[in-house]
C-alpha cells in the first residue's frame, strides 16, 4: 500500500495515535466496594476503557476459518465481499462515511483498508451468535471503532453498543440466577415441528422475560438481548445496531 495524507501506517492493521496512551487507573475503592458480582464487571469494564489494544491480526475480525482473497469495488473502494452488504446497509442508515473530509485525499488501498475493517466488524456482529459471544470479540470490534474516532468519523455511538453487548456477555458468563439459566437452557433444547417449535419457543421465552423482570440485579433494558441467545438466531448486530442513535 501507499502512504497516506492522513497519516496511517501501512500495516496490516493500523493503530492510532490516542491508543499509545496510559490505560486508565481505576481507584482501589470502586472495585473493592462494589457489590458481589458487579465487582467482576468492573474489572470488565476497565478492559474495556483502557488503552491496550486487543486487536493484532485480521481473522480476529472474522467469524469464517478462512478470509477471502479477492476483492470488489465498493463506493470507489476495493473491500472482501462479505463486508458489502453490512457496510450498504450501515451507509443507507448513518450516510456515506467514505466521503467525509477526513477522508478527501486518502489514498485508495488506505480508505479500503480502513472501511473494510468497519465492514468486517459489522459483518462478524451480526453473524456471532449472541450466546458464543466473548470478551475478546467486544474488546477486537472496540479496536476497529476507536481507530476511525480518532479519524474523526461519527461513530460513537458503536462504542455505546458495545458497551451494552459488554454487560450482556458479562451476564451470560453465568452471572444469571440458576433459575434462568435453566430455563435459558430448556428453551434451546426444545425439539420438535417448526411450527411446534415456533409456538413452544414463544411460551418458554415470555417465562425467561419473566425471570428476568423479577431479578432485581438484571438491567431490564437488556432482556432482549438474553432472550435472543435462546433463539439460535439471537445475533449481537441484530438488536442494537438498527436502534444506535449517533
Amino acid at each position: 500500500m501507499g502512504s497516506s495524507s492522513i497519516g496511517i501506517p501501512q500495516t496490516p492493521l493500523f493503530v492510532s495515535p490516542i491508543l499509545s496512551q496510559s490505560a486508565p487507573q481505576f481507584p482501589a475503592k470502586t472495585i473493592e466496594e462494589a457489590p458481589p458480582g458487579i465487582k467482576d464487571f468492573v474489572h470488565w469494564s476497565a478492559h474495556f476503557e483502557s488503552g491496550a489494544r486487543k486487536l493484532d491480526k485480521i481473522e480476529q475480525l472474522h467469524p469464517s476459518t478462512y478470509f477471502v482473497e479477492r476483492r470488489m469495488s465498493f463506493h470507489g473502494m476495493y473491500v472482501c465481499p462479505e463486508v458489502i452488504a453490512p457496510l450498504t446497509v450501515f451507509f443507507e442508515k448513518y450516510g456515506d462515511m467514505s466521503q467525509l473530509d477526513c477522508f478527501k485525499h486518502c489514498m485508495c488501498d488506505t480508505k479500503s483498508m480502513i472501511f473494510e475493517r468497519l465492514g468486517l466488524v459489522l459483518y462478524s456482529m451480526d453473524k456471532t451468535l449472541m450466546s458464543n459471544l466473548v470478551l475478546d470479540d467486544i474488546l477486537a470490534w472496540r479496536d476497529v471503532v476507536r481507530d476511525l474516532m480518532c479519524l474523526n468519523v461519527p461513530i460513537g455511538f458503536l462504542i455505546r453498543h458495545l458497551q451494552k453487548l459488554l454487560r450482556v456477555c458479562y451476564f451470560l458468563q453465568s452471572r444469571l440466577p440458576e433459575e434462568t439459566l435453566h430455563q435459558m437452557g430448556k428453551i434451546r433444547l426444545l425439539e420438535g415441528s417448526a411450527e411446534d417449535i415456533f409456538k413452544r419457543i414463544t411460551t418458554e421465552q415470555r417465562k425467561l422475560r419473566d425471570l428476568l423482570a423479577r431479578d432485581p440485579n438484571f438491567p431490564t433494558e437488556y432482556s432482549e438481548y438474553i432472550v435472543e441467545s435462546t433463539s439460535g438466531v439471537g445475533r449481537t448486530g441484530l438488536l442494537g445496531l438498527l436502534d444506535c442513535k449517533p
